[in-house]
């Protein structure tokens, strides 16, 4: 029989398609029930000239003029996190609870939490959906929750 999956290796697909934000992500399963977890994101769209003014005036229009003196501060160009996960079942499959910390190179500091599924597909290969949370950046109201999804692939081995 296969032997229980104890590392993994993935990416936001998502992020990468809609932010252009590349991320790959690392774990290692310590134990029956928990996992540790780093991720490194780098923001390709911030290569480029950033949002230009067209998007700032849909985004005042959108969300008033609170979110856009923030929202220049969102355009980060690394973050990096660590984050610790429980497996209600096994790790690496089925649902999942995370808290951590990242670090952006902008923003500085700031605390996670997220929900989320893994779903094997092919032998190692398994889908991601995480809804993840930066408590600090939504106390102040600058990151929109569509940026919190998380969509992805992964490898378990």
């Amino acid at each position: 029989c296969a032997g229980q999956g104890r590392n993994i290796v993935g990416t936001d697909i998502a992020s990468a398609i809609s932010q252009r934000m590349f991320s790959l992500y690392v774990g290692h399963s310590f134990s029956d029930r928990w996992s540790a977890e780093a991720a490194v994101s780098i923001n390709a769209g911030r290569l480029a000239d950033g949002p230009d003014s067209e998007a700032f005036e849909h985004w005042k229009e959108l969300y008033g003029e609170g979110i856009y003196t923030g929202i220049s501060e969102a355009f980060y160009f690394v973050e990096s996190s660590v984050s610790l996960q429980f497996w209600p079942q096994h790790p690496y499959q089925g649902p999942v609870i995370s808290i951590g910390g990242c670090i952006k190179d902008r923003n500085g500091p700031d605390l996670t939490a997220a929900i989320g599924y893994y779903c094997r597909i092919w032998k190692g290969m398994t889908a991601v959906l995480i809804y993840k949370r930066d408590i600090i950046e939504s106390v102040k109201g600058s990151n929109m929750p569509a940026e919190c999804i998380k969509i992805g692939l992964a490898y378990v081995f």
